[in-house]
């Protein structure tokens, strides 16, 4: 696991998606709530229909997102070329909720496990607010150890990590503020593998020019 601090004046991922909503980040707890999610309805709130919905029209989020993984992330593979996420995965954990619904290995929801295994993909987080504790990620120091710790971070904290093969998920979110984030994968290109695999929730098919892009 690999903390970098990054410029969030160049970078502002959090004011350019505050503009999507009339109430702080932290306070989508006192706008709706929802029963604890399941993995099924993680991505079934309001607070993701208007993330999603906003991003597809925001070319400049969509140009700071682009410029991030050129700068920032892209020599983290030694300035190979990278294939990454072309559209970020929103979480949301509300008060006394979860973001994710259950404890688990990325690869668990790819379809072809031998695929998983041959790209070297590495897990990103990035967090809109403080994620700390219960409203973070906990997982494990290695594959199957079972020794869950707190993915402790704030907005400005970029966390590499491998989501693929550590498993990881949330407990109940007992502070006082909803914890908002994106996350992402990224790979060396000279991994990239194509495939038939789509992802678990939207369907989009595993490839450059779908999941992925490429810079």
């Amino acid at each position: 696991m690999k903390y970098i601090k990054y410029n969030t004046k160049k970078y502002n991922f959090r004011e350019q998606i505050q503009k999507y909503y009339n109430v702080g980040l932290e306070s989508f707890h006192l706008v709706e709530d929802y029963e604890l999610r399941t993995r099924e309805t993680d991505q079934q709130t309001i607070f993701h229909k208007t993330f999603y919905d906003s991003w597809d029209k925001d070319s400049e989020l969509q140009r700071i997102y682009d410029e991030f993984m050129l700068k920032v992330v892209k020599p983290l593979f030694n300035n190979d070329e990278i294939v990454y996420q072309a559209k970020p995965s929103y979480r949301v954990q509300l008060v006394n909720n979860l973001g994710v619904g259950e404890f688990h290995k990325d690869s668990k929801y790819r379809e072809d496990k031998e695929w998983v295994k041959k790209i070297k993909e590495r897990n990103f987080y990035l967090p809109l607010t403080d994620a700390k504790d219960t409203s973070t990620i906990w997982v494990e120091s290695e594959p199957d150890k079972g020794d869950y710790s707190p993915m402790n971070s704030e907005y400005g904290d970029l966390v590499m990590w491998d989501g693929a093969n550590l498993t990881h998920g949330n407990k109940q979110n007992k502070t006082k503020s909803t914890r908002v984030s994106i996350d992402f994968r990224v790979m060396s290109k000279n991994n990239y593998i194509d495939t038939n695999a789509v992802s678990i929730n939207t369907k989009i098919p595993f490839k450059i020019g779908g999941y992925y892009k490429t810079i």
